[in-house]
């Protein structure tokens, strides 16, 4: 063999040779970038040379056998395999091995792979440093997250812990990625399913992984299966975390979410949520309900058709109509209230029409909020016009048993039940609106505000109220208003009129002459010669006698005769 001749010969299996690039190399300053540097025993270990890497090893241990020197190890080997340290090209990948060993591509990887741990162990110990399980928790994550399965195989087969250690989970990575096949490799090789992740927020189970998985894995629900079959909690341990089936559909593993619904999921489990306020970031108690209508987008209506069950293999029953059981707020006036609106590909009605239609029972359309009055009578108070036309479409109720509970309020002693209908609360806004913009004026053009989108909505609920309404009083109220704002832009009218004869008058007093004697603290007959000396200067201040005698020889003068 020719690798024992050399051997016999005195070559040495540890020696690096330096291949220099020429056409790079410019100088020693860039030796380290430019310079591959390895050794014959690097190469061997990289390319799973088993027979040369054996030779190699009984050479260097001498006639004793005895471990002398500490060599690579399997994770040291896979990095600088990895990271193209050996070769131009990855030693380690399938399409190398076959290139190299043919139908023995698998076992000469693991006959390699064996020698280089059986040599490391008198060094490493037969039970690892914690040190030593981090970098092959490492190794074995990074291979996972490949997908290399026959090269995690080999590993755990040597021993590398399916578990991982803290930092780094071999089984996280299979479940991030959803690659079944490597999750039940894990398994197989009793990697633990109960262990948990801390986040910023609390701790975490893998099947908060598994439903929080990105977008581009594979898609299945296998997985999750598996997790809950091991038992793993289908709920959050940790009540300051999200559970799992909240998770799975915010981030649309809806088949994740299904599979969690199937094993009896709460669909309406409540959790901490940061939310943003005039006084700050606050904390409150939400529903999944509740956190997919805080923004409008394609994402929300895919998310809403889910969780309403108008998808095929979709759950057959809703979430509840309370979304706030202890304030008493419902879906419906979590609509009316909200003041997000996209106008795009018409999603904000999309959205609205879909909860509307899935709560579409007279007695939810109609349920009434002791404080805020029902959906309808909370949409006219805070000007939600998309709200109101597809309520009124429903059939809501336009009475004042819409409104709020009243009957023990003193408002009743100098306003009457009867009044507390919808319309009025639409007659008020708008009011308000108005009175608001004439004492605190948006900045912009004189009145533009009363053409804004806001006061044109808010005369549109007005309308809408109006029609199945005989209120004379509520009647009368419209009217006025109508005099008022027509009073407002009158009023803006008259302002830009005199606004611009203002700016005309000014334009004209900056064009008339300006008495120059006023800055000398003088002014008198003299003052027209001066302004024209000082626009066209005194005319004889240059003639002296010699430059007079040179323009008339020249001819550019006329000496004081004339033709």
């Amino acid at each position: 063999m020719a690798v024992k001749v050399l051997l016999k010969l005195g070559a040495d299996p540890l020696k690096k040779n330096a291949n220099a690039h020429p056409d790079e190399y410019k100088g020693l300053e860039h030796m380290a970038t430019k310079i591959d540097v390895a050794s014959p025993f690097e190469i061997a270990a990289a390319c799973t040379l088993p027979d040369i890497l054996a030779e190699f090893i009984k050479h260097i241990d001498g006639p004793s056998g005895a471990p002398r020197q500490k060599l690579l190890d399997v994770s040291s080997v896979i990095n600088l395999a990895r990271g193209k340290k050996i070769t131009q090209f990855d030693p380690l990948s399938v399409q190398s091995r076959l290139v190299r060993h043919g139908s023995k591509w698998k076992s000469n990887l693991l006959t390699t792979w064996m020698i280089l741990h059986v040599r490391a162990l008198p060094f490493q110990g037969k039970m690892p440093t914690e040190e030593v399980q981090k970098e092959r928790s490492k190794t074995l994550c990074s291979e996972v997250a490949l997908g290399n399965l026959d090269i995690v195989e080999c590993l755990l087969q040597l021993g590398y812990s399916a578990s991982g250690t803290p930092d780094h989970r071999p089984l996280q990575k299979a479940i991030e990625l959803n690659h079944e096949d490597m999750f039940k490799l894990l398994i197989r090789y009793r990697a633990d399913t109960s262990v948990t992740t801390m986040t910023p927020t609390g701790s975490i189970s893998l099947l908060h992984i598994c439903a929080s998985r990105p977008r581009q894995s594979r898609p299945g629900r296998a997985i999750a299966d598996a997790l809950m079959t091991a038992g793993v909690p289908i709920e959050s341990t940790d009540k300051r975390v999200k559970p799992p089936f909240a998770v799975a559909v915010l981030n649309q593993n809806f088949d994740v979410a299904q599979a969690l619904i199937e094993n009896n999921a709460n669909r309406n489990a409540v959790y901490p949520l940061q939310v943003s306020s005039f006084n700050g970031s606050e904390t409150k108690s939400v529903s999944v309900l509740v956190e997919i209508l805080s923004q409008h987008t394609n994402r929300t209506l895919e998310s809403l058709r889910f969780l309403f069950g108008k998808r095929e293999g979709c759950p057959a029953q809703r979430p509840a109509f309370y979304v706030d059981l202890t304030s008493k707020l419902t879906i419906l006036h979590l609509l009316a209230g909200s003041p997000n609106y996209t106008q795009i590909g018409q999603i904000t009605p999309k959205i609205l029409n879909l909860c509307l239609e899935t709560y579409s029972e007279n007695e939810l359309i109609n349920s009434r909020h002791p404080l805020l009055g029902s959906a309808l009578y909370y949409a006219a108070t805070t000007g939600h016009k998309a709200m109101i036309e597809r309520l009124l479409q429903h059939g809501a109720d336009e009475t004042h048993f819409a409104g709020p509970d009243v009957d023990d309020s003193v408002q009743t002693l100098f306003r009457s039940r009867d009044s507390w209908t919808p319309l009025w609360a639409a007659v008020l806004r708008l009011d308000e609106e108005l009175k608001k913009g004439a004492v605190l004026p948006p900045a912009g053009p004189s009145g533009a505000w009363l053409k804004s989108n806001l006061v044109q909505n808010l005369e549109k609920n007005v309308a809408f109220l109006s029609l199945n309404n005989n209120d004379a009083l509520a009647r009368q109220a419209v009217e006025r208003l109508l005099k008022k704002k027509e009073s407002l832009q009158a009023e803006s009218r008259r302002s830009r009129v005199e606004r611009a004869n203002a700016k005309r008058a000014g334009k004209v007093e900056e064009q008339s002459p300006v008495d120059l004697g006023i800055l000398f603290g003088k002014s008198g007959e003299n003052d027209e010669k001066s302004i024209q000396q000082v626009c066209t200067g005194i005319e004889d201040e240059w003639k002296t006698g010699e430059a007079q005698a040179i323009l008339e020889g020249l001819g550019l003068q006329d000496g004081g005769s004339g033709d």
